[in-house]
C-alpha cells in the first residue's frame, strides 16, 4: 500500500505515548465542553468525524481530552490512534492496527477491506483516530483511506484530523449525514474561552482588551495561547502588550511561518505575499497583483485552511487576511526588491481609484518613492474626497507621510473648504488667508499640486462660500464671469455652485439657476453625492429667493432624497433642505409637515447644528410661534434671532424670511418689535422690496390703510419684479386696505389677483396672517371663478378655523384699552393710573371692565396672566 519515499499509515495504539501529539502539555488545558458534546453526538450517530483546520487549532488536544473521556465513560469502546509515519514503519501499519484492535493478522492486497469485514463481523464498538492525515500523499494510501471512510460498518467511528482538506471528495457523505465536519470556525475559541486562556497566564482582561485580543487572534487557539503569554510579560501595562501583540510578537511570527506557511507551495505563498499589500482585496484586484487568474489560488488556499475572511460590500466579494497573518505577510512583502514592491503598490492604488475608493489608494501612493504619483493623485482626487466628507482622513494621512504638503496653497484651500463643511468659519478664514499669502501676486507656486489657473478658480470659489457662511461682503462691482474651466470636473462643478451663489447674493437669481444646473450635471450624484446634494440645495435656495414656494419644496425634498440615499442627513446641506421644506410646509399650510419638520429641526438643534443667528433658528422659531404658551416672549426671541441674521447674511438671501418674521411679529398687539426689526432691516438692507412690504404691513396693523396703499403701490407695477410669494402678500394688503377704506370693488379685484397668484404655489398662510383677508374671502365667496375651489380650501383650512376661534375668544382691545392694560403690571392703583393718563377714575374702570370681558377674566391678576399668554403683554 506504500511507495518508497511517501507517507503512509504506521501503527499506533491506545497506549502509545511516544508520538509528538501525546507529549505531556506544559500549559493547562482548556476544557471545551461545548465541542466535546458535539463530538459525542457525532460519535453516537457513527460514521466519520472530520477535524479539518490549520495548525494550532487545538485538534490534538481536543481529541486527547475526548478519547480520555470516552475510555472513562465507556470501557468497552476500542480506541486506536494512528499518526502517519515514515515508509519503513508504514509497511507494518495494518498489521499493527489489527493487533491493537485485538484482531488476528490478515494477508492480501486489500488491508482496509479485510479490516472492515472483520470489524463488521464483531458487535464491539470501535473508534479509529487518524491524526495528521494531511501527511498522507501516496495515492494508494489515499484510496485505502477513502475505502475505509465510505464503507465503515455501523460499529466503527472513524475520526480524521488534518491540517488541510484531503484529495478524496466526501461531500456526498456530509449530505447523507454520514460525516460530521469540524472546521476552523467550529474550533475557534469563543470570547469567554479567550478570556479563560489568558487568565491561565495571569492576564485578567477587561471587555475592551478582550475584544482586541479576540479580533487580533480571531479565536485561533494557538495564537490565543501565545497572546496570553505575551500579555503576561506586561502585567501592569496591557495597552503596551496589546500593541506588541499587533506586530505580532516573535513566537507568533515563527509559528505562522513554520507551521502554517511553510508547507504551502511557492505559488500560493507568492499569492499571499502580493495580496497582503492592500488591506483587503477582491478577486479582480488579486488578478492584477499576481498577473494571472486568482481563482485557482483562492481554491487551493481554502483547501489548506489559510484564513481569509469574506465580506460582501459595494457589490463585490472582499477578502481579508487574518490580522496577525497579514502582519507577517507584509514583513515578507517588504523584503521584495523596491521595484517589485512599488509596482504592487501602484497597481493597488490604480485599482482602488478606478473602482471609486480613492482614499484607500492614498496610503499606497504615500509609500511609493518620489512625489510624482501622490501629486497626480491629489490633483485628480483631493477635492472630491473633501467634498465627500473625507477631508479629515485625507489630511491626517498627508500630515503623517509628507509634512511639506502642508504649505501647498491648494491643500490649504482644501483645508479651508473642509473647515467650512463643519461650520468652522474662523479656521476656514485662516487657511484661506494662508493660501493667498503663499502666492500674494498670483504667481504659481512651484510646489503646488495644481496649475496656477486652478488655484485662482479655487481661491475665488472658497472665498464666495466663506462669504455665504459668514455674511462677508464681496466685490459687488462688475459682471460675474464664469470661472475658467480647469478640465477637472470636481473643481468646475464646485466653482459653478459658488458662481451661482455670488449671482444670488447680487440678486441675479435666473443666471444663478442656470449655473447651478451646470454644476448638477458635472456633480453626477453617483460620483459626488455631497456636491450633487449641495447643487440641489442651492437650486432650492434660488426658488426661495424667487418666491417660488412649490419649486423650493420640490427641490428641497429632492435634496433630502439624495441625502437619505447617501447617508448625508447629518450634513449642513441636508439641514438647509430641511429648513426650506419646513418653510414651504408653513407657507402651504401643511400642518403634518410643520409638525414633522419642527421635530427634525429640534433634533438638529439638540446636536448643536445651528446657532441663534442662523436661518435654521429663525425658521424653528416661526414653526414654534403658533403653539407658544407665551407669544410675547416667542416674538421677542424671533425678533432677536432675525436681527442677528440680518447682520450676518446677504439681503437677497433672507428677504422672504424677513417678511414672514415681520408678519408673525404683527400677530401680537404690540407692534413695537415689528417696527424695530423693520427699522433695522432698512438700515442693513437699504431699499429692498421686502422691507417696503414690511413697512406696508406695519402701516395696516396700526390702522393706516392709506399709508399701506401708498407703500404697496410701487411694488405692484410689473417693473418692480416682485416674486410670487411677496406679490400675494402685497395684493392681500391692497385688498384689505381698500376694504377698510370702503372700496369694495378694488378690494375684490386685489383679492382675486392674490388668489390667482397663490394657487400655483399652494400658498395658504398669507391669507391667514394678513388681517381681515379671511373675512374678504367669505364676503366674495363664489365670485372667484376657477379659483373658487382654492378659496374654499383656504376658508376651511384648520389654520383659518383656529384664527377665527382665536378672534372670537379674544376680541381685539381698543388702543385705549391696550394703554390701560400696559399700566396694570406696574401695581399702581386705579386712581394713580387715571392720574398718569389724565382721565377720570371712572374712565379707567370702564376700560378695565372692557379688558376683563374681552379676555374672559374677572380680576387684574387673571387679566395679566391671560394677556401674557396671548401675547398682549
Amino acid at each position: 500500500m506504500s511507495t518508497a519515499g511517501q507517507h503512509d499509515f504506521p501503527s499506533a495504539g491506545p497506549d502509545r505515548s511516544t508520538t509528538p501529539e501525546q507529549t505531556p502539555l506544559v500549559f493547562p488545558t482548556l476544557h471545551r465542553e461545548r465541542l466535546l458534546r458535539h463530538l459525542d453526538e457525532a460519535a453516537h450517530r457513527g460514521g466519520v468525524i472530520l477535524l479539518s483546520a490549520p495548525a494550532g487549532s487545538g485538534k490534538s488536544v481536543l481529541l486527547n481530552d475526548w478519547t480520555d473521556r470516552l475510555r472513562s465513560t465507556d470501557p468497552a469502546l476500542r480506541v486506536a490512534r494512528l499518526v502517519p509515519g515514515d515508509p519503513v514503519a508504514a509497511q507494518h501499519s495494518w498489521t499493527a492496527l489489527r493487533h491493537d484492535l485485538g484482531l488476528p493478522p490478515a494477508t492480501g492486497s486489500r488491508p482496509a477491506a479485510r479490516l472492515l469485514d472483520d470489524l463488521a463481523a464483531s458487535t464491539a464498538r470501535t473508534m479509529l483516530v487518524l491524526e495528521d492525515a494531511h501527511r498522507i500523499t501516496d495515492p494508494g494510501s489515499l484510496a485505502e483511506l477513502d475505502h475505509l471512510v465510505r464503507h465503515a460498518p455501523p460499529t466503527l467511528t472513524v475520526v480524521i484530523s488534518t491540517r488541510k482538506d484531503l484529495p478524496p471528495q466526501w461531500h456526498d457523505l456530509e449530505m447523507r449525514g454520514r460525516m460530521r465536519r469540524f472546521g476552523p470556525r467550529e474550533l475557534a475559541l469563543t470570547p469567554a474561552e479567550v478570556r479563560e486562556v489568558c487568565a491561565q497566564h495571569g492576564c485578567r482582561l477587561d471587555a475592551r482588551q478582550l475584544a482586541t485580543v479576540t479580533a487580533l487572534t480571531q479565536g485561533w487557539p494557538a495564537l490565543v495561547r501565545m497572546a496570553g503569554r505575551a500579555l503576561a510579560e506586561y502585567p501592569d501595562d496591557h495597552t503596551t502588550g496589546l500593541a506588541v501583540l499587533a506586530l505580532p510578537p516573535h513566537p507568533v511570527s515563527v509559528f505562522l511561518s513554520t507551521e502554517v506557511l511553510a508547507d504551502l507551495p511557492a505559488p500560493q505563498r507568492r499569492f499571499l505575499t502580493r495580496t497582503a499589500v492592500p488591506d483587503a482585496f477582491t478577486e479582480q484586484l488579486a488578478d492584477q497583483l499576481i498577473g494571472r487568474p486568482a481563482r485557482p489560488f483562492l481554491d487551493e488556499l481554502d483547501r489548506h485552511h489559510i484564513p481569509l475572511a469574506r465580506e460582501s460590500r459595494d457589490g463585490a466579494l472582499w477578502f481579508t487576511h487574518h490580522p496577525q497573518l497579514l502582519a507577517c505577510l507584509r514583513t515578507e512583502a517588504r523584503r521584495l526588491d523596491e521595484t517589485a514592491l512599488t509596482v504592487l503598490r501602484l497597481t493597488t492604488a490604480r485599482w482602488c481609484t478606478a473602482v471609486g475608493r480613492p482614499l484607500a489608494a492614498l496610503p499606497h501612493l504615500l509609500d511609493v518613492p518620489g512625489p510624482g504619483p501622490r501629486r497626480m493623485f491629489l490633483r485628480d482626487n483631493a477635492l472630491g474626497l473633501v467634498l465627500d466628507g473625507s477631508g479629515p482622513a485625507l489630511f491626517a494621512q498627508l500630515d503623517r507621510a509628507d509634512p511639506m504638503l502642508a504649505v501647498d496653497p491648494y491643500i490649504r484651500l482644501l483645508r479651508a473648504l473642509d473647515a467650512l463643511s463643519r461650520e468652522e468659519n474662523s479656521t476656514a478664514t485662516a487657511y484661506l488667508a494662508l493660501a493667498e499669502q503663499h502666492s500674494p501676486h498670483g504667481v504659481p507656486e512651484p510646489s503646488s499640486c495644481v496649475p496656477a489657473d486652478w488655484l485662482r478658480t479655487m481661491r475665488r470659489a472658497v472665498s464666495v462660500e466663506l462669504a455665504v457662511h459668514t455674511g462677508g461682503r464681496l466685490d459687488q462691482s462688475g459682471p460675474v464671469e464664469n470661472s475658467t474651466p480647469t478640465g477637472n470636473p470636481d473643481i468646475d462643478a464646485y466653482a459653478a455652485v459658488q458662481d451661482a451663489m455670488l449671482l444670488l447674493m447680487r440678486g441675479a437669481s435666473a443666471d444663478g439657476e442656470q449655473r447651478l444646473h451646470r454644476a448638477s450635471t458635472l456633480a453626477e450624484p453617483a460620483r459626488h453625492a455631497r456636491l450633487a446634494l449641495r447643487s440641489t440645495v442651492r437650486l432650492a435656495v434660488v426658488s426661495a429667493v424667487e418666491g417660488r414656494v412649490a419649486a423650493m419644496r420640490e427641490r428641497a425634498q429632492r435634496a433630502l432624497d439624495i441625502a437619505a440615499e447617501h447617508r448625508l442627513l447629518d450634513s449642513h446641506d441636508a439641514l438647509q433642505a430641511v429648513v426650506m421644506t419646513a418653510l414651504a410646509a408653513r407657507m402651504q399650510g401643511d400642518d403634518k409637515g410643520i409638525q414633522f419638520f419642527a421635530t427634525e429641526l429640534a433634533g438638529y438643534a439638540r446636536r448643536g447644528k445651528f446657532g441663534p443667528d442662523s436661518h435654521e433658528h429663525v425658521v424653528t422659531q416661526l414653526l414654534a410661534f403658533d403653539t407658544a404658551t407665551d407669544r410675547y416672549a416667542a416674538a421677542q426671541g424671533l425678533r432677536h434671532s432675525m436681527s442677528m441674521l440680518l447682520h450676518r447674511s446677504h439681503p437677497p438671501l433672507i428677504q422672504g424670511l424677513l417678511v414672514q418674521a415681520v408678519w408673525t411679529l404683527l400677530r401680537i398687539p404690540d407692534s413695537r418689535p415689528a417696527a424695530h426689526l423693520i427699522e433695522e432691516a432698512r438700515q442693513v438692507a437699504g431699499d429692498l422690496a421686502a422691507v417696503t412690504l414690511c413697512e406696508a404691513a406695519l402701516a395696516q396693523a396700526v390702522n393706516k390703510a392709506r399709508s399701506a396703499l401708498v407703500l404697496t403701490g410701487p411694488l405692484l407695477v410689473p417693473a418692480a419684479g416682485l416674486n410670487p410669494m411677496m406679490t400675494v402678500l402685497a395684493r392681500l394688503l391692497e385688498a384689505t386696505s381698500h376694504a377698510a377704506l370702503g372700496n369694495s370693488l378694488k378690494a375684490y379685484e386685489a383679492m382675486a389677483t392674490a388668489l390667482s397668484c397663490a394657487e400655483p404655489e399652494h400658498l395658504i398662510r398669507p391669507f391667514v396672517e394678513v388681517p381681515a383677508a379671511l373675512d374678504l374671502l367669505a364676503t366674495f365667496s363664489g365670485r372667484f371663478g376657477h379659483d373658487d375651489a382654492f378659496a374654499d380650501r383656504i376658508r376651511l383650512h384648520p389654520a383659518a378655523r383656529r384664527e377665527r376661534e382665536c378672534a372670537t375668544a379674544h376680541p381685539g382691545l381698543t388702543t385705549t384699552e391696550l394703554t390701560v392694560l400696559k399700566q396694570l403690571p406696574s401695581g399702581r392703583t386705579t386712581q394713580q393710573i387715571a392720574d398718569d393718563l389724565g382721565v377720570s377714575i371712572n374712565t379707567v374702570k370702564t376700560h378695565m371692565r372692557g379688558i376683563y370681558g374681552k379676555l374672559g377674566t374677572s380680576t387684574r391678576t387673571e387679566a395679566l396672566d391671560q394677556a401674557r399668554r396671548t401675547g398682549l403683554l
